[in-house]
């Protein structure tokens, strides 16, 4: 399963034959349903392993944590405003 803002994104994954590729925002209730629907019809809902979701939780939230951690304290040193777009920091330690 694989879901993204911009089906552009998502075309790396659409090769795999087992893929669910889903383009839409997240945080809108009707792109999550349409996502279950989808996984429960291939027959596969929710039957990862603990070890996928580990490695989920390990690129979605503690790559952030670390790419944070590693640029904060060159931020707190420049002049300019610091900001990071989360998105982009899980995006390009992803890769």
């Amino acid at each position: 399963m694989a879901l993204d803002l911009q089906a552009s994104s998502l075309q790396w994954r659409a090769a795999e034959p087992r893929a669910i590729v889903i383009a839409g925002d997240v945080t809108d209730a009707s792109v999550n349903l349409e996502a279950a629907d989808r996984a429960e019809r291939n027959g596969r809902p929710g039957d990862d392993s603990m070890e996928v979701f580990d490695r989920s939780i390990a690129v979605n939230l503690r790559a952030v944590v670390l790419g944070l951690r590693a640029c904060v304290p060159a931020m707190r040193r420049s002049a300019a405003v610091p900001a990071v777009p989360a998105n982009l920091l899980v995006d390009a330690i992803g890769r």
